[in-house]
């Protein structure tokens, strides 16, 4: 019954990891209910992660696996995932995380137990190399309605989603980057989440070659696109401005700099009036001087931009 319709279904996108996925992939096998599937999507990995992956699937017959023919990121490799689920409940596993031995029966039993009956369950994580939860903003078991997502929570939380609030949304594969919370305050607009004040989850921060880390050193082609693709997120823009308006604004900022590195520059000066009534007066003369200088202009604010944070990401880890 379970490879037919089971419970949970775990999806794991995985590049290059193949240090750390036997980690990943033993946290899912130690779950103390059987009722769940792991599906693994390599998007084309040049170590030897086929050869994990292959033998484990060997190992146990919930565990299936598909293999990209060329490196998509992330996003694609979970949009796969998502088209091979056949869970009732789903969740992302990242292929260096892990899982407690009791995730997901806690949260299916918790599920169960509330009335009226939940299509979502968050809860936190814990940050290895802090010691305390990643995800901020609530401290006590609640409801969680969309408002105080939005305006409370923040940093790295976890949990199960109903497959059937999904539906057929999918994440933005124009988007390298963290586009994942598009999705979920897009499908949060009508969940009924519960969150639940434990971490269930081990999100492993160590290491140079995290995720978290490696975002210090974006591809500057990436982010340029990753911004002209925002600025066609129109619901989600609206969001922003609503409930984080600094935030709204220094996202419009990347929007008028991606556009202006573009050479589009009508597009640029719409980002900019909508970015400028929260960003400082540097940033400002920043922004005017990449719209007005050109594209060789807004190339050059755009990586002084980078280098600063990367200096800034730097004094944080030593």
């Amino acid at each position: 019954r379970f490879m037919n319709s089971p419970k949970v279904s775990i999806i794991m996108a995985s590049y290059n990891r193949a240090r750390t996925l036997g980690r990943a992939i033993d946290s899912v096998l130690r779950q103390d209910i059987p009722d769940w599937e792991l599906i693994i999507v390599d998007d084309a990995s040049p170590d030897n992660s086929r050869e994990v992956i292959e033998g484990y699937v060997r190992k146990d017959a919930r565990i299936r696996a598909t293999f990209h023919q060329r490196n998509l990121h992330v996003n694609a490799a979970r949009n796969t995932g998502f088209d091979l689920m056949r869970g009732e409940w789903f969740t992302l596993l990242d292929n260096d995380d892990e899982m407690t031995p009791k995730a997901l029966s806690t949260m299916l039993h918790l599920a169960e137990s509330l009335k009226p009956t939940p299509d979502a369950i968050t809860c936190n994580c814990l940050d290895t190399t802090t010691g305390h939860f990643s995800g901020r903003g609530l401290e006590r078991d609640q409801w969680l309605d969309f408002d105080t997502l939005a305006c409370r929570c923040s940093g790295e939380h976890w949990g199960i989603t109903k497959r059937s609030l999904l539906g057929g949304e999918r994440f933005n594969t124009r988007m390298r980057g963290a586009a994942e919370g598009i999705l979920w305050w897009r499908i949060s607009r009508n969940a009924k989440r519960y969150y639940l004040h434990q971490a269930l989850r081990i999100f492993h921060t160590e290491g140079a070659d995290r995720q978290t880390k490696l975002g210090l050193t974006v591809n500057l082609d990436d982010a340029i696109g990753y911004y002209i693709e925002m600025a066609t997120e129109a619901e989600h823009l609206k969001l922003l401005k609503h409930y984080r308006p600094t935030e709204y604004s220094l996202v419009q900022r990347n929007i008028a700099l991606a556009m202006a590195t573009a050479g589009r520059c009508t597009e640029a000066w719409k980002a900019y009036r909508e970015a400028k009534s929260h960003l400082p007066v540097p940033q400002r003369l920043a922004v005017i001087f990449a719209l007005l200088g050109g594209r060789l202009a807004a190339q050059a604010v755009v990586k002084a931009g980078a280098k600063v944070r990367r200096q800034a990401g730097s004094k944080r880890k030593a």
